[in-house]
C-alpha cells in the first residue's frame, strides 16, 4: 500500500515559566525583487520545509501575480510570475497534492463591464509550474484576498466584489460552483470550519450618530456548507475600525485582529478579539503606543497564544514591521519593531514547527534604492512556555495510509517519555509504531513499547499508547535539549471516508499512560495540541467510466466489456452508474443508456464535475480529476 504524505505531530516540552519572556532575535532576513516596486502580500509554511510567499511584481508600471518558493533559511529555491503583466497575487495555500493555490486580481475590461478587475485563480503545481487558472467576478471590481482548499478538493474564495463581501466556491480546476455577496463590506479572510461552512473576517460600513456619515466596523460572518449565513457579529469602538482577519483557533471559537482608532486624533492601535464559536467576544485587547499601530494578520501559537503582524511607530524612529506575541488569554508576551533606514510592513504571520515566526511583507528603500521589495523574515523560538502541536494535512487520498511522525522538543535533555494518542477507530487504526528517524539516530531506544489496543479512556476514546526511555545502561543515553526530535512513526490505514481527531491523552491504557517527558532534572508533562487526519475517496466522475474526460457511448460499451470480464477499469467508483446499490451490475450501463439517449435521469453525484463519494467502491485512479 502505497504511502501518500507524512503528517507531524509535534509533542513539546518547555520550561513553565513565562513571567520574564525575552524579546527574541531575528534569526535572518531576505528580500526579493527585481528595479521595480514589488509587495509581498501571505507566506505560509510548506509541509515539506522552507515557505511560500505570494505577492506582486511591478513591471513597465504593471503589476505580476508572483509566487516565490523558499528554504528554512529564507533562501530563494524558484520564483515565477504569472498572468500577463496585469495580474497581482494577495494569497496563497499550500493543498493536499503539494502544489499551491494563489488567488488575486486580474485588470481585464469586458464589454458592458462597469469595472476592469476580475479575482484571479490560478494553482500549480509543487515547481511552480502553472497547472491551470482561472478568471471570477461579476460586472464590477473583484479582488480575491484569501484562498483556501475545501475538504471536497475545490477551493473557496473570499475578498471585495464591488464594494460587498464576496465569497465564491469552485471546483477542482477553478470553475465557478455558486457565489454569496453582503453589501458594504469587504472580506479579507476565510477559514473552513468543522461543519464545511466557512468563517469570514473583514470590515463593513455602518451607520453614525452623524447624519450623511458612516463609519467602519470589523465583522465576522459564519456561513453553511452553501454559503447562506448562519450569523455574523459585529465589532468596534467609538471611531473607526479597520484591516480585519480572522482564524479558528484550537478551542473551535475564532481570534480576529485588526485595528481601532482610539482617538479623535486618528491615533490608532492594533486590536485583538477572541470569540467562542458562535463568534460571542470572550475578550478583546488593544496593543501599540502613543502613535500609530495596525494588526493585519494572526496566528495561533502552539501553546494557544497568538502573534500577530502589522505596521507600526510607536516602537522606534521610523514606520516599520511591528511584530508581537500574546498568551492564550492575550496578555502581551513580547512586541518587537523591524525597521532601521528601511519602512517595513507585515502582512502576513505563521509560527514555524520549531516556535519561531515567519512573517513577510514589503519593504521600502531595503537594502538600495530601487523601490520597494518583497521582504521575509524569521524571528528566533524563545524559551518562553510548554508548547505542543498536532499537525495533519486536511485530507488523504482513499484506501491508502498516513504516516504520524511524533516529534519531542524540551529544553531539557530527553531520557524518556509516553504518551497517549487517541483517534476514531470507524475511520482509521493503526497498523504499526516504529521508532522515529531521531531515535535510530541517537542508537535507538532501549526499551520502546506501543501497544495498538490499549484500554480505553473513561469517555470511550480509543487509541495507541507508546513508551520509551533512551537507555537501560549507566550514563545513560539522552536527546539534546532544545532541538526538534522525530521519535515516532505510527503508520494509519484508512477505514472509511471521513475525519478523525488526533488528540495526546493521559486517559489509555489500564493503569492510564501518562503524558509525560523525564530529563536530568526532572519530569513534566508537556502542552500539547490536538489535530486532524482526513481521509478522502479519489476525484471522480460517475458513468466516466473510460476516464477521458467525457461521459458518452464508449463509456456504455467499456462498462459492458467489464461486466462481461473482457476489460478491466480503473475506476469502480465510477461504474456504479445509479450509485444506488454499492455493486456494478447489468442496470449500470442500461442507466447510462438511458440518461444518454432516451431522456433518463441524470447520474448522482459526482456527475460532470469532478467530486468524492463515501461509498466503499475503490478508484484506484481517475487520470482527468488529476
Amino acid at each position: 500500500m502505497e504511502r501518500l504524505a507524512s503528517a507531524f505531530v509535534v509533542l513539546m516540552a518547555w520550561p513553565l515559566a513565562q513571567a520574564n519572556a525575552q524579546v527574541p532575535d531575528v534569526q535572518w532576513e531576505s528580500t526579493f525583487g527585481g528595479p521595480s516596486s514589488d509587495y509581498g502580500r501571505c507566506v505560509r509554511v510548506v509541509e515539506e520545509g522552507g515557505f511560500i510567499i505570494a505577492g506582486t511584481a511591478s513591471l513597465l508600471g504593471r503589476g505580476d501575480a508572483y509566487l516565490i518558493r523558499t528554504d528554512s533559511s529564507g533562501r530563494r529555491i524558484w520564483e515565477k510570475g504569472y498572468g500577463d503583466l496585469s495580474t497581482s497575487a494577495n494569497c496563497v495555500e499550500e493543498t493536499a497534492d503539494g502544489g499551491f493555490i494563489a488567488a488575486g486580481a486580474i485588470h481585464r475590461c469586458r464589454e458592458g463591464a462597469f469595472e476592469c478587475e476580475d479575482i484571479y485563480l490560478f494553482k500549480t503545481d509543487a515547481a511552480g509550474n502553472l497547472t491551470w487558472s482561472s478568471v471570477l467576478g461579476g460586472d464590477d471590481y473583484d479582488i480575491g484576498y484569501a484562498v483556501l482548499e475545501t475538504r471536497d478538493g475545490g477551493y473557496i474564495v473570499a475578498g471585495d466584489g464591488g464594494g460587498s463581501a464576496y465569497l465564491v466556491k469552485t471546483d477542482a480546476f477553478g470553475q465557478k460552483v455558486w457565489e454569496k455577496s453582503w453589501g458594504a463590506r469587504v472580506a479579507k479572510s476565510v477559514r473552513q470550519t468543522p461543519d464545511d461552512g466557512y468563517i469570514l473576517a473583514g470590515v463593513k460600513t455602518v451607520a453614525t450618530d452623524t447624519p450623511f456619515t458612516t463609519d467602519l466596523d470589523l465583522f465576522l460572518m459564519k456561513t453553511d456548507a452553501s454559503g447562506e449565513l448562519e450569523w455574523e457579529r459585529t465589532f468596534g469602538g467609538p471611531y473607526r475600525d479597520e484591516y480585519a482577519a480572522a482564524r479558528e483557533t484550537s478551542d473551535g471559537g475564532y481570534i480576529l485582529v485588526g485595528a481601532t482608532f482610539v482617538s479623535l486624533a486618528e491615533r490608532t492601535q492594533a486590536c485583538l478579539i477572541k470569540t467562542d464559536a458562535g463568534g460571542v467576544k470572550i475578550w478583546e485587547r488593544t496593543f501599540g503606543g502613543p502613535l500609530e499601530d495596525y494588526g493585519f494578520a494572526v496566528d495561533e501559537t502552539m501553546d494557544g497564544g497568538f502573534v500577530v503582524a502589522g505596521l507600526g511607530d510607536s516602537h522606534s524612529d521610523t514606520v516599520g514591521g511591528y511584530l508581537f506575541r500574546t498568551d492564550a488569554q492575550g496578555n502581551l508576551l513580547w512586541e518587537k519593531s523591524l525597521g532601521g533606514t528601511a519602512v517595513q510592513t507585515l502582512r502576513s504571520v505563521e509560527e514555524t514547527a520549531d516556535g519561531g515566526v515567519v512573517a513577510a511583507g514589503s519593504t521600502d528603500g531595503y537594502p538600495g534604492p530601487n523601490g520597494d521589495d518583497i521582504y521575509l523574515v524569521k524571528v528566533a523560538a524563545p524559551f518562553l512556555v510548554p508548547r505542543g502541536q498536532l499537525r495533519v494535512p486536511a485530507s488523504f487520498t482513499a484506501s491508502e495510509s498516513a504516516t504520524i511522525v511524533v516529534s519531542l522538543r524540551a529544553r531539557d535533555e530527553v531520557r524518556a517519555f509516553s504518551f497517549g494518542l487517541s483517534h476514531d477507530p470507524e475511520v482509521a487504526e493503526v497498523e504499526s509504531v516504529a521508532q522515529g528517524c531521531d531515535l535510530e539516530a541517537a542508537g535507538g531506544a532501549d526499551y520502546f513499547n506501543a501497544d495498538l489496543s490499549p484500554a480505553a479512556c473513561s469517555d470511550g476514546r480509543t487509541g495507541t499508547t507508546l513508551a520509551a526511555i533512551m537507555s537501560l545502561d549507566q550514563p545513560p543515553r539522552t536527546l539534546p535539549s532544545g532541538l526538534s526530535h522525530q521519535v515516532a512513526e505510527l503508520e494509519f490505514l484508512e477505514k472509511r471516508s471521513g475525519e478523525t481527531t488526533l488528540s495526546l491523552v493521559n486517559c489509555l491504557g489500564d493503569p492510564p499512560v501518562d503524558l509525560i517527558v523525564t530529563g536530568s532534572q526532572g519530569s513534566i508533562e508537556p502542552d500539547v495540541r490536538g489535530g486532524f487526519l482526513r481521509f478522502r475517496h479519489r476525484l471522480f466522475v460517475r458513468g466516466d467510466v473510460d476516464a477521458d474526460g467525457k461521459v458518452n457511448i464508449s463509456d456504455v460499451v467499456k462498462l459492458l466489456y467489464y461486466l462481461f470480464g473482457e476489460e478491466d477499469v480503473l475506476c469502480l467508483a465510477a461504474c456504479d452508474v445509479d450509485g444506488r446499490d454499492e455493486e456494478v451490475l447489468i442496470n449500470d450501463p442500461v442507466y447510462l443508456l438511458l440518461y444518454l439517449f432516451a431522456g433518463g435521469s441524470r447520474p448522482p453525484e459526482p456527475f460532470s464535475a469532478c467530486g468524492e463519494d463515501s461509498g466503499l467502491l475503490i478508484c484506484g485512479a481517475f487520470p482527468s480529476c488529476s
